[in-house]
């Protein structure tokens, strides 16, 4: 049995080298993840343990998680659903949804309704138009929505997201993974050209352009991906996608950067985790507007918003 020890500290700065243990031991027959030194996890760190071992088991991969008993975090981790949703046959019921730290929910059809639940958390009372959370509220609704149809549709695989907000920094943290073909092998199963001779990154930049959609062409799809990074930018956010072997970032001022690869296979199908600041989501109308006027998406002479 094979056998790799997660790093104490799996945050924005840690998520790499998750990633890069994770893509070296993709295919291992049989493995042993040992938890024992992990103190800190972020959404995304959750998202991809969870999406990652489902792939594992998809295919017949056997994966074991030691070291519970001395982790320090193992009820955190279980009240986060870790538990509960590495399993074969994962229960539909979970851990509910409240506070600052939302669990890992497994994303299913009705996005709308997990748009909602995730909203009220994040923004308590942001549902009311004119309660001070309510740009937040907007704002988490539209991502979470977006992003989880994305998954829901084109990744053919169990797809996850989870969510966090803390008032110390002042960020919104959401992360979406699947176990699905990636965005590689959507955008090759649409038929693209480009994408049949295309690497994993250079398809995770195409993705990034509007109207590019894996649906296939001619399509007026495909502007969810891009508007969603365009705003989280606009909000002051960073934005990481991770796709195979391929790894884009994007900051605040929206400089991509994809100049890192994964080893050996990569991630199995996609995550994308965004974190964006609380106090700039309260502009969100004009942010949205403004990221699809920065794509072109609106139509000639602008938009008025007294109009909706």
């Amino acid at each position: 049995m094979d056998s790799l020890t997660l790093p104490r500290f799996i945050n924005a700065n840690g998520l790499y080298s998750l990633l890069e243990l994770l893509s070296i031991h993709r295919a291992s027959p049989c493995l042993s993840v040992n938890i024992s030194e992990l103190q800190r996890v972020s959404p995304a760190g959750l998202s991809t343990l969870c999406a990652w071992y489902h792939w594992r088991e998809k295919n017949g991969l056997s994966t074991h998680f030691a070291g519970k008993d001395a982790c320090t975090i193992h009820s955190y981790l279980e009240r986060m659903n870790l538990w509960r949703l590495c399993q074969p046959s994962p229960p539909e019921t979970a851990s509910e949804l409240n506070g600052r730290f939302i669990p890992l929910t497994q994303i299913s059809h009705q996005t709308g309704k997990l748009g909602e639940q995730f909203a009220e958390c994040l923004a308590p009372g942001g549902e009311d138009y004119e309660h001070p959370m309510a740009g937040l509220y907007d704002a988490s609704y539209y991502l979470i929505t977006e992003l989880a149809n994305n998954v829901r549709q084109h990744s053919r695989g169990r797809g996850f997201v989870s969510a966090q907000t803390t008032n110390l920094d002042g960020y919104v943290r959401i992360a979406f993974t699947d176990a699905g073909m990636g965005i590689r092998g959507s955008l090759r199963e649409a038929g693209f050209d480009w994408a049949q001779e295309g690497d994993d990154t250079s398809c995770i930049l195409q993705a990034l352009t509007s109207r590019v959609s894996s649906k296939g062409q001619p399509s007026n799809e495909g502007v969810g991906l891009t508007l969603s990074t365009k705003v989280a930018s606009l909000m002051g956010g960073w934005t990481m996608i991770a796709s195979g072997t391929g790894i884009v970032t994007i900051s605040p001022e929206g400089a991509v950067n994809s100049s890192r690869t994964l080893p050996g296979l990569g991630f199995p199908g996609t995550l994308i985790t965004i974190a964006f600041k609380k106090t700039l989501a309260a502009e969100f109308d004009d942010k949205l507007l403004e990221a699809k006027d920065m794509e072109g998406l609106l139509p000639p002479g602008g938009f008025s918003a007294n109009f909706t």
